[in-house]
């Protein structure tokens, strides 16, 4: 036992290298890492590896951050720059990108895959392949016909994507807005400046009405249908607020910044017909996650932060089903040359945290060009464990790893996993490139997974193929 406590000690040491502290722009690659990690489940994970093949990165990232208990920060979409003078009309020729998305099986078969092609021309956009959509945007007004879902009805709750046509129409300081899709639903809405929108939609079998509102601190979305016990509610505010002290000097150009999220959702035993949730919201009846950190002046930019996640499920007659809750407590120390991680996460609060997960992680940049991108080569990897009460500690979870980056199209990582420590019973082996020009876009992750007495093989993949015109 002593010579495993030391080997394991030495293990952590020669190991405490992997860059944490800010929030991640989430892809492929990351949920593939929490999937291997054991954080996420297959379900979990399939379901946000959906959302990202259809674009919908705010909703993905508010599952990210609630099965992960990981910061996440959605990947926006580049908007085209307006012309400043109206007069000025945009440029009539084509241009856009196609879109080749695919994602394998253990096996190597092709288990999914989106083809996308998208094309601005003067005020209109046309998309084919994963979704057939023709827009039109002039100033304010927009006219959206094909297959239209909650990008273009401009809803906070997610929505069902039908064959429809909707559009918007600026009157001043109020909008007008409709919908009508193939399945009968017919949509009105009425917006003030951007900031509220009350809406209703109308079914020959259903009647729901909403209001959805968006401030500095973020965007709250009510909706009820008739006959429902409970309205469908949604919450996402978050706020950074910086701290005067005496310590945040004029000669110290940090703040001491404290910084908060919430995401919820509430709703009964039925939602509104029209809404599509992901199927761990739509079975707990309170879904809720909260961060709170707090980053100091110093010039490391010190960071402690408290990840919360809790879900009701509804009700259930066939089983006794409780609240659940899981808590995080992470500690980013050091410079961003050797910058170092602790984290401790209670897996079920309402167990009194029997079982805790234990990880200490750090990144070392042998190199970089820019301290804001950490472009560079950087060296990585992390330790974790659990810890059950009146059983101690099982067999460390190692992992390291190599980094390089020039920019944000030309990057590379390869990770070498350890699940059981040693690699005779088990050994991962994940890697991520993206390479990048103007003109093309190639992204790859897979994760190859090896165990006693068998070959290598891949466990799972995602390649993602842009051209640009």
């Amino acid at each position: 036992m002593n010579n495993f406590f030391l080997v394991y000690i030495r293990k952590i040491t020669t190991a405490f290298c992997l860059f944490s502290g800010f929030a991640l722009a989430l892809d492929e690659a990351a949920v593939f890492k929490w999937w291997d990690d054991g954080l996420i489940s297959a379900e979990e994970a399939t379901e946000m590896l959906n959302l990202l093949e259809e674009g919908n990165q705010e909703e993905a990232c508010l599952l990210a951050e609630t099965y992960s208990l990981e910061d996440c920060q959605p990947q926006q979409e580049p908007t085209v720059p307006q012309n400043s003078a109206k007069s000025q009309r945009p440029p009539l020729t084509p241009h856009g990108y196609i879109l080749w998305k695919g994602r394998t099986d253990s096996l190597g078969h092709l288990e999914s895959s989106r083809l996308s092609l998208q094309v601005d021309f003067y005020r209109y956009r046309l998309r084919l392949g994963t979704q057939e959509l023709l827009s039109y945007r002039n100033e304010g007004s927009e006219a959206h016909f094909g297959q239209i879902s909650t990008r273009e009805i401009h809803s906070y709750i997610p929505l069902d994507t039908l064959w429809g046509t909707t559009f918007t129409y600026p009157l001043g300081n109020l909008t007008l807005g409709g919908t009508l899709d193939t399945a009968l639903n017919l949509e009105a809405r009425l917006g003030y400046r951007k900031q509220a929108d009350i809406f209703c939609w109308t079914h020959p079998e259903s009647n729901s009405c909403g209001i959805q509102a968006r401030t500095s601190w973020g965007t709250v979305a009510g909706w009820w249908q008739h006959g429902q016990s409970l309205p469908l509610i949604k919450m996402q505010l978050q706020r950074n607020e910086k701290i005067s002290t005496s310590r945040s000097s004029a000669k110290n150009k940090n703040a001491e910044i404290i910084s908060w999220k919430i995401s919820a959702y509430i709703h009964g035993d039925s939602v509104p017909d029209q809404s599509h949730l992901s199927s761990s919201i739509l079975n707990s009846m309170f879904w809720y996650s909260q961060n709170i950190a707090y980053t100091d002046a110093s010039p490391w930019r010190n960071r402690i932060s408290t990840n919360i996640r809790v879900t009701t499920p509804l009700p259930n007659d066939s089983a006794l089903q409780q609240t659940t809750a899981r808590i995080k407590v992470q500690l980013d120390y050091g410079p961003q040359q050797l910058r170092g991680t602790a984290s401790a996460t209670c897996l079920d609060a309402a167990e009194n945290c029997r079982k805790d997960d234990l990880k200490l992680q750090g990144v070392s940049l042998l190199s970089h060009s820019d301290s804001q991108t950490k472009n560079g080569l950087s060296l990585q990897g992390s330790v974790k464990t659990t810890y059950t009460r009146n059983e101690g500690l099982n067999t460390p979870r190692l992992e390291t790893g190599l980094s390089y980056g020039t920019n944000s199209l030309n990057k590379a990582s390869v990770s070498l996993v350890l699940p059981q420590s040693n690699p005779q019973k088990n050994i991962q082996i994940r890697t991520q490139s993206d390479v990048g020009t103007d003109q093309i876009q190639i992204s790859i992750a897979a994760t190859f997974k090896k165990k006693a007495r068998a070959p290598f093989h891949p466990a799972h993949a995602y390649l993602q193929l842009k051209g640009l015109f």
